[in-house]
């Protein structure tokens, strides 16, 4: 084999050595937290990423073990959500993830639980079930039930929420049957983010009374005004940024949305628009 010309190898020895150790540095600043019924403790000396000691319920380690590149790592093959569990907020690297392909099951108890990311970046969630989650969170569509303040934005429940996030990575997960929600909601998510071999079904909402909205397996939307902020026509909005989404041998089963509210069709401009009712 010829050896490469001497400049071109010299810099792209440099561009090498120089990712190596990024991705060294950055794998080697990883701590992870691992959730093992049988052998853990919920303390706070769980999350210092000792795998001798590890959480017990996936509730405490969710809700406390929270800083920037934390993997946490579930050993057990059922977990249960029974807690309303805080957004993440403001962190980089995050990972929930088990060892092989659908092997962990998180079930949320109760209506009211589900995850919810806010301006979080690189975020990895791999080879989990989660199972009838489904927790409130803010849409970008008008509550027009509200005649009183026509800036009000409609409420729907969410299992896995995602809000002003950067470059996701999903792999391997299920999302089923989240009780009169929507499955995966992506808002305002930018940068590279990669669905694959993944299933989501039955996240329907399924209500004769039309008092609900949602439903569909997964859901995205680059918003005029994000959800809870005060938007304006000079500001410079999140969704002009570059994302690149990409579906890889995914699944979608049996996912039905709400109807629309209201139903005649009109022109959407700004949070004036309906978001429900799309399918998916």
């Amino acid at each position: 084999m010829k050896a490469p010309r001497p400049a071109i190898c010299s810099c792209a020895l440099v561009i090498f050595l120089v990712s190596l150790v990024f991705v060294t540095v950055s794998r080697c600043d990883i701590i992870e937290v691992e959730i093992e019924a049988a052998n853990g403790n919920d303390t706070n000396a769980c999350c210092l990423g000792d795998t001798q000691k590890p959480c017990k319920t996936l509730d405490f380690a969710l809700s406390t073990c929270r800083k920037d590149s934390v993997s946490f790592v579930l050993v057990d093959t059922q977990y249960f959500l029974s807690e309303s569990i805080p957004p993440f907020t403001n962190l980089d690297n995050l990972s929930i993830n088990t060892a092989s392909a659908f092997k962990s099951i998180v079930s949320c108890t109760k209506v009211g639980v589900g995850l919810a990311f806010v301006n979080v970046s690189y975020i990895t969630i791999a080879n989990i079930v989660f199972q009838n989650c489904s927790a409130l969170r803010n849409s970008t569509s008008r509550n027009y039930s509200d005649t009183d303040n026509p800036n009000a934005l409609s409420k729907f429940y969410v299992g896995l929420y995602f809000y002003s996030c950067n470059t996701v990575w999903i792999d391997s997960i299920a999302v089923q049957n989240s009780p009169n929600a929507t499955g995966v909601v992506m808002y305002d998510t930018i940068g590279d983010v990669t669905i694959s071999n993944s299933n989501f079904s039955g996240n329907s909402v399924l209500d004769p009374s039309k008092s609900l909205q949602g439903g569909g397996g997964f859901y995205v939307e680059f918003s005029y005004c994000a959800p809870g902020e005060t938007c304006n026509d000079t500001q410079i909005h999140r969704s002009n940024t570059k994302a690149n989404y990409s579906f890889k041998g995914c699944y979608f089963v049996n996912n039905i949305a709400s109807l629309m509210t209201p139903i005649t069709l009109f022109i959407p401009d700004k949070i004036d628009h309906v978001a429900f009712g799309r399918g998916g």
